[in-house]
């Protein structure tokens, strides 16, 4: 079987809009997996924990919410960081 959260504290799991891509958010990463359970990449946060997580409606960015009160978007084709936006509320 597949570990979704390698600290066993899983807090989030969203399915891509196409049904074909899985992120599962465990505070220190967000893990994306494919249908067959086989891990894609791990995204960590470059600050604080995640404690949030949403698709973009293309599913080519995963956005990010986090301790530090701040949203991250992340391309899902490699993990960067793409847009940032400090003391965010939400």
């Amino acid at each position: 079987s597949k570990v979704l959260a390698p600290d066993d504290q899983l807090f989030r799991v969203a399915w891509s809009h196409d049904g074909r891509t899985l992120a599962s958010m465990h505070g220190q990463a967000v893990s994306l997996w494919t249908r067959d359970g086989e891990l894609i990449r791990e995204i960590k946060p470059l600050e604080g924990r995640f404690e949030s997580l949403a698709w973009t409606y293309d599913d080519a960015h995963i956005v990010t919410g986090g301790t530090q009160r701040s949203i991250r978007l992340w391309w899902v084709t490699d993990g960067e960081s793409h847009g940032y936006w400090p003391r965010a509320r939400y």
